[in-house]
């Protein structure tokens, strides 16, 4: 009975409680405009706490988006809960935002997620501008986007697709008549993600037999990495991110908990996976052992230890492996 009790004393105060701080900061906002505060966009009407994330929801973002600049502008402002954003629409201004003022929007947003999911916005697309993104990109563009690389990594696709082609005519061969119905999607995706693994650990979704030949089976290693790179796609850019801090604390959904679970999920598997490369090369020696990128990572890590420590290493395997997933996903999976 005292805890129903106490339930309704805490559920009345807070419906009290919303509406005067709505208009308490109305109130604010409004002093600031007729004191000569520097003015800020318009914006639509924003439900206290939650802003206009209910905005969102409506499907397609694109035409909601359009109405919204419609009613507002080519420049407006929204409200991701405690978060405050800018919508562009216009050309012009994208042009002035991106161009005469491209220092000042090169920094990233410091969304607690990708703290903890971008190994403390140490990723070129979650760190600010400055000396590390410089570092990073020279890293990037210099060891892992090439054209020597990229010419090195050829045979790779080359070989995956052909692999993928002698899989199908085992498929086929099973069958009276040598002809069988296949879903090509899953078989293209399952091409890429090989050439995924390939290129940055020299592994592949199929485990091998005891003679070398592909068994077809999912190997437990790339099950447990794709499944990684998977939950942090959900995981990134969630409500949970606009959340004030006391809900973030909170934590009721236990999306923190995932996050927290996921990074040292992660932080153990890549750990594992550089210190296979660095026991390989150790036995077989450094020609013996075929380039990855992985490998390309640990001679520069030899060459400049400050340059390219384990958690770059880290944060290019798991950004890799998420932007060849988002462009899987979009390319094979986008329409329905």
């Amino acid at each position: 009975m005292a805890m129903e009790t106490l339930t309704t004393t805490v559920v009345v105060t807070l419906l009290f409680l919303l509406p005067l701080l709505a208009l308490v900061v109305r109130q604010t906002r409004q002093r600031r405009r007729t004191t000569g505060h520097v003015p800020t966009p318009p914006e639509p009407t924003a439900i206290p706490v939650v802003g206009h994330l209910h905005l969102l929801l409506k499907k397609p973002l694109h035409r909601t988006l359009s109405d919204l600049a419609a009613g507002h502008g080519d420049l407006f402002c929204l409200r991701f809960g405690s978060s405050r954003v800018a919508v562009v629409s216009s050309a012009a201004v994208a042009q002035q935002c991106l161009r005469a003022l491209d220092t000042t929007f090169a920094n990233r947003p410091r969304l607690p997620s990708a703290k903890i999911l971008s190994f403390d916005w140490s990723t070129m697309g979650h760190s600010n501008y400055g000396p590390h993104w410089r570092q990073v990109r020279r890293t990037t563009t210099s060891e892992i986007l090439s054209a020597e690389q990229v010419q090195y990594f050829a045979d790779v696709h080359v070989q995956q697709a052909r692999a993928m082609a002698r899989r199908l005519c085992r498929v086929a061969a099973l069958r009276s008549g040598g002809r069988v119905l296949v879903d090509l999607k899953a078989r293209v995706a399952e091409m890429l993600l090989n050439v995924l693994l390939d290129m940055i650990c020299m592994r592949t979704t199929c485990s091998r037999g005891d003679e070398g030949e592909k068994t077809g089976e999912v190997s437990e290693k790339a099950r447990v990495f794709m499944a990684m790179a998977e939950e942090t796609i959900e995981l990134t850019l969630t409500a949970w991110d606009f959340l004030p801090s006391l809900a973030r604390w909170l934590d009721i959904d236990g999306v923190g908990r995932r996050l927290k679970r996921l990074q040292a999920n992660r932080t153990r598997f890549l750990k594992m996976m550089v210190e296979e490369h660095r026991e390989m090369e150790k036995k077989q020696g450094a020609q013996a052992t075929r380039n990855t990128m992985v490998r390309a990572l640990l001679e520069l890590q030899k060459k400049d230890p400050e340059a390219c420590t384990d958690k770059l290493i880290h944060s290019m395997c798991i950004v890799s492996s998420i932007y060849v997933l988002l462009i899987l996903f979009c390319t094979l999976f986008g329409q329905r």
